[in-house]
């Protein structure tokens, strides 16, 4: 797999949520967040990470996969599910690439979409679920660490 984000220097050397959200599997009392592949009202779903960047920065397919589902496209939520092998990743926030549709076959380092432009902070919403369970983190850092060696980056 490789990241949904091609940077300066790794997912780490950008600046992240100060907060986990999503309703954690570690943070059960949360408020309801993003955490959009289980439902935004679930508690132990899994977690999330916001990744900044600046508008219109280009959004890569982490693994190959087929496109499970687009939701809210055009508008400020949209996201984007890639299905593959024992991984599904969720991407949203993102301005979807023309011509992307459920069931579209992606391959490792495609341009999928943008960091949305609709943001007063632009940033890629960012999920991984390996073999079934989320990526979880009990910090933004310890998270980001965590799906950054997931990444294999």
């Amino acid at each position: 797999m490789t990241s949904p984000l091609k940077d300066y220097g790794g997912l780490l050397s950008r600046r992240l949520n100060r907060t986990l959200h999503g309703r954690s599997v570690y943070r059960r009392q949360d408020v309801p967040g993003h955490n959009v592949v289980h439902g935004y009202n679930n508690p132990g779903t899994g977690d999330s990470v916001d990744f900044f960047g600046p508008k219109g920065e280009s959004v890569y397919a982490a693994h190959d996969g087929t496109i499970r589902r687009i939701a809210d496209p055009g508008g400020k939520l949209s996201c984007v599910y890639i299905n593959g092998k024992h991984v599904l990743t969720v991407y949203a926030h993102v301005s979807i690439k023309p011509g992307l549709r459920m069931g579209s076959l992606v391959q490792e380092g495609q341009v999928i979409g943008w960091i949305g432009k609709k943001l007063k902070d632009p940033h890629l919403h960012f999920e991984l679920y390996l073999r079934g369970k989320a990526v979880a983190g009990r910090t933004p850092k310890q998270l980001a660490k965590k799906i950054t060696a997931a990444l294999g980056d």
